[in-house]
């Protein structure tokens, strides 16, 4: 429910982080709304890939020959599904403030041409 309604947030303010992309001023603001959408929309897809390996794993897991290998790794993918929003939240940032805001100024420039 936290994720979709930041999701709503975001979206009622690109707008505003759009003007906020054109004025050198209020770059940071943007380049942090950036950050911060790219992370909510990229979470849940990566989430869900995790899950279906770690539940395909989980299933093969009594079928396989060494089941320790096979414990181990659906451990190892739970782990990184939990760990995950964390992570990519981090990523995010450190790619917004390096360069996604001056992406978005020259695609609204071209665009205002």
């Amino acid at each position: 429910m936290k994720r979709c309604s930041q999701a709503f947030v975001l979206a009622a303010l690109a707008p505003l982080a759009l003007v906020c992309v054109v004025h050198p001023a209020a770059q940071a603001v943007a380049r942090a709304w950036a950050a911060e959408f790219a992370a909510v929309l990229l979470l849940q897809p990566v989430q869900v890939v995790l899950l279906i390996v770690f539940q395909v794993a989980a299933l093969d897991l009594p079928a396989s020959g060494s089941a320790p290998a096979a414990l181990v790794s659906s451990l190892a993918l739970l782990y990184l599904t939990l760990r995950l929003p964390g992570w990519l939240r981090r990523v995010a940032h450190s790619l917004g403030q390096e360069g996604a805001a001056a992406l978005w100024a020259r695609a609204v420039r071209r665009a205002l041409r």
